[in-house]
């Protein structure tokens, strides 16, 4: 454990936003601007990517840093943004992933669900890809694809990297 301030953090989490794909628009002339901001569950620490412009199928490959308390109970936050200029920036979806996920094996993990799983001492990385998002904005929007409101708001993906502190 290391003590920044007064908190104490178990470890780092690399997280490697790849792309997104089939992102609804927010907008009314041009596809929506899209940007990632993550956070850990209680919101002290927030990043977040550069914004592509009109793009509904943007690639970033940043690579985004959060220091992590408790690796068992912490949840990393992903939100997809709308970045407008005129107007607060409008939320296109979002998704969350308990870090306790990294544990599992990238590989067929459901051989070990009768195993304990302990805490990793050394750096475990984990793809996700096509995590879908859901929720946002919740104002009526009028766009070209406003038929998919009700619908999922596109996929997700990245890569991540808990390293512990030693």
């Amino acid at each position: 454990m290391a003590t920044i301030g007064s908190m104490q953090f178990s470890g780092v989490l690399l997280i490697k936003v790849k792309s997104a794909r089939q992102l609804i628009c927010l907008d009314v002339t041009s596809q929506s601007d899209p940007y990632v901001a993550a956070e850990m569950e209680g919101g002290q620490q927030k990043v977040r990517t550069k914004t592509v412009k009109d793009c509904a199928n943007p690639v970033w490959d940043e690579v985004l840093m959060l220091n992590v308390r408790n690796f068992r109970s912490d949840v990393l936050r992903l939100a997809v943004w709308d970045a407008d200029t005129l107007s607060e920036d409008d939320k296109i979806g979002h998704c969350e992933i308990p870090l306790r996920h990294l544990l599992r094996r990238a590989s067929n993990d459901e051989h070990d669900e009768g195993h304990v799983r302990r805490m990793p001492d050394v750096a475990t990385t984990r793809v996700f890809d096509d995590l879908i998002l859901t929720g946002g904005d919740p104002h009526p929007c009028i766009c070209v694809r406003l038929f998919q409101r009700n619908t999922p708001r596109g996929f997700l993906s990245v890569e991540l990297t808990y390293q512990p502190l030693e």
